[in-house]
């Protein structure tokens, strides 16, 4: 005779039973991460020489957000502008790089023009290269051992030299558009002239400004043209011009007409511009 041990039997079913409900350790599969599916990058297009500008980047997720995030960083022409790690960049020369930012197997680009930096205190000294007077102009405007002695052949006289001092303002969505203040000196002109910065990256310079004499007092005008400029560096200056002198209600009586190229010119304080 078989005596069935039901208990025991029973105890096993069960034990079968809850290890076959036991939950999975692992846990359910999770959703993957949302994917860079683009990038942009943040910052301006123009930037100056000698300054120091922040870009950031932002990616566009494949869910639709966006976030900020930490890209690599590089610039196709490192003479002109070089960007470290964390995206700011430094403007060395005039001239275009293209700025990349890379992050996740995107990337994205950005042209960036630098611009040459003119902004700040000039002053220095240019020569006069030619000369020529007419009218009145061959009077003579100068006393003591200069009287009655023709513009070009007393003060003013071909590779005489003259001084000169002026503050450079630099504004515009491009940098491109100068404001000259010219501070009042017997040897050159007074006021503000505008001028452009071109692609080239030289300095020209138009307008007219009021010459003083001894006592500060408006003499003649000043007619500045042609003017072709560079920095020399970013201390230094270099370039030249034309300008003609007439004398307010006698234009039409005669002018004096010089060449000048500069000597010196340096630049004692610059105006702040980073970003």
């Amino acid at each position: 005779m078989h005596i069935l041990k039901l208990p025991s039997v029973l105890m096993i079913a069960a034990f079968v039973t809850a290890c076959g409900d036991k939950p999975n350790p692992a846990g359910p599969s999770s959703p993957a991460a949302p994917a860079v599916a683009s990038l942009v990058i943040n910052g301006p297009d123009y930037v100056l020489t000698r300054s120091t500008t922040a870009y950031t980047a932002t990616a566009t997720l494949s869910d639709g957000s966006t976030r900020t995030v930490t890209p690599s960083w590089s610039s196709s022409a490192v003479n002109l502008a070089t960007v470290d790690n964390a995206g700011r960049l430094d403007g060395r020369a005039h001239g275009s790089t293209t700025l990349t930012a890379a992050h996740d197997g995107r990337s994205a680009s950005k042209t960036v023009q630098v611009v040459n930096n003119y902004g700040g205190s000039w002053s220095g000294r240019y020569i006069i290269r030619a000369c020529k007077d007419s009218g009145i102009f061959t009077d003579g405007f100068f006393g003591g051992s200069y009287a009655d002695v023709p513009w070009c052949q007393a003060l003013n006289a071909t590779r005489s030299e003259r001084s000169l001092a002026f503050t450079l303002s630099q504004t515009g969505a491009n940098y491109s558009e100068i404001r000259a203040t010219f501070s009042p000196d017997h040897d050159w002109g007074s006021g503000t002239i505008s001028g452009i910065v071109t692609a080239d990256g030289r300095l020209n310079l138009e307008g007219t400004l009021k010459v003083l004499d001894w006592y500060r007092n408006p003499s003649w005008d000043l007619q500045l043209s042609g003017s072709d400029t560079n920095l020399d560096g970013f201390s230094g200056m270099t370039g030249r011009w034309a300008q003609n002198y007439t004398i307010p209600g006698q234009q039409g009586r005669g002018s004096a007409y010089e060449e000048v190229e500069l000597v010196t010119m340096s630049r004692s304080a610059t105006a702040s511009t980073s970003r």
